[in-house]
């Protein structure tokens, strides 16, 4: 197996090579990892799925194809100009991220499985929407049959494994997991830090490592705002008022005494596969329902805006059937973003607004009507994408 080294990724952006022009094979779609022999850290594809349950993979793998089919249909594509996408880009390629650049083809999901336990892991991988930026998904836009993109809304559970830990211990879970101290200016600050430590340590086995791999965390997302050579430290890179690593992972024990038992156990690939079974149940349903497709990004999932509360509803019911308890699920990001007639990434304006809240066809049909070429030229990898996606979707007899 041969993989691109960052020199070759170069050459072929200078070429003019777009990521629209490479055909790729969608491979299996659903994967067992286990140990790397090597010794190395990590899971390695080559697991070895139970022979007494082969069936049950077989059933997986008709969902994820089901779910491929449906997200082919579909045009995905980010809503950036030229400039601002090869700028994404470079950041993908320091990034140790599968996917290192947005290919709006690139839609087919798999499912990963860890430690040869069809118990263990199971998200959804390889959706080229998973490795954008958080700040960029409310510019994600989505086409249905009517070729016409539309805006997006993403919706997520609200401290998902936290929440499934507590239903499952049947103790009341707090409102909010990550902010576990008494004063809301202690609470904003750390929350990030102590969300960031909570799971890391449902994900390990050594309180130690939990300490390493946070600092390490902190240290990375330090130097992406920093010029390069600059020297940056854990202390100086937490928010300002937020308490020590050390006082603050004591504090999120003592904040979470209900479940500790699950803490060093490597828990969260257990827990993973619990949310995975929800995302298939949300999705399948989205598209059986209403031929309507949903992008997951592990606990949350994008939808076109018209579909944002059959979502939730579908969210809402998922969880309360597997748990017996009610979840919280909560919007992300602004509600409107990146009409280029409105400053570089402001609101559309109200009139449009008011179209797609009535669900009339909104912003994006009277943009793509009056689109001048210069803006078009801009917006050109976008444009391209949804052009070619038009000339190469399935067709239907609707």
């Amino acid at each position: 197996r041969y993989k691109a080294t960052d020199a070759l990724f170069r050459l072929v952006a200078e070429h003019g090579v777009t990521p629209f022009m490479i055909d790729r094979p969608d491979g299996p779609v659903v994967v067992m990892r286990d140990k790397d022999p090597k010794g190395q850290d990590g899971q390695v594809d080559g697991g070895h799925w139970p022979k007494a349950r082969m069936s049950e993979k077989r059933v997986l793998e008709l969902q994820v194809k089901e779910i491929n089919v449906a997200l082919r249909a579909h045009f995905v594509g980010l809503y950036v100009p030229d400039s601002e996408l090869e700028a994404i880009h470079d950041r993908l390629i320091h990034r140790r991220e599968e996917l290192r650049c947005i290919d709006f083809f690139h839609k087919s999901l798999r499912r990963v499985f860890n430690d040869s336990n069809p118990e263990r892991g199971g998200r959804f991988y390889r959706g080229w929407w998973q490795n954008v930026p958080r700040n960029y998904r409310t510019l994600i836009r989505i086409a249905d049959r009517d070729g016409q993109p539309q805006m997006t809304r993403e919706q997520d559970y609200s401290s998902i494994q936290p929440q499934m830990l507590y239903a499952l211990s049947g103790v009341l879970a707090p409102p909010d997991a990550y902010s576990v101290y008494p004063d809301l200016a202690t609470n904003k600050a750390s929350r990030g830090t102590a969300k960031m430590l909570l799971l890391q340590m449902l994900n390990a086995t050594d309180r130690r490592d939990v300490l390493s791999a946070a600092r390490e965390e902190i240290i990375d997302e330090a130097r992406t705002l920093v010029p390069p050579g600059t020297p940056v430290t854990v202390e100086a890179s937490l928010p300002a008022g937020c308490p020590p690593l050390e006082e603050l992972l004591a504090r999120v024990e003592q904040f979470h005494e209900p479940i500790r038992d699950h803490f060093y156990n490597d828990t969260g690939k257990g827990l993973s596969y619990l949310d995975s079974q929800l995302a298939a149940t949300v999705m399948l349903r989205l598209i059986k329902e209403h031929g309507a497709v949903a992008l997951p990004i592990h606990d949350s999932f994008i939808v076109q805006r018209k579909h944002t509360e059959t979502l939730k509803q579908y969210m809402h019911e998922a969880f309360e059937a597997k748990f017996g308890t009610p979840i919280r699920i909560k919007a992300k990001g602004a509600e409107y973003a990146g009409h280029p007639d409105n400053g570089a990434y402001g609101d559309p304006p109200a009139s449009e607004i008011a179209l797609d809240r009535a669900g009339l066809p909104g912003y994006e049909v009277l943009l793509e009507k009056h689109v001048s070429a210069k803006d078009r030229a801009k917006y050109s990898v976008y444009y391209k994408g949804l052009d070619m996606w038009r000339i190469r979707r399935p067709q239907t007899n609707q």
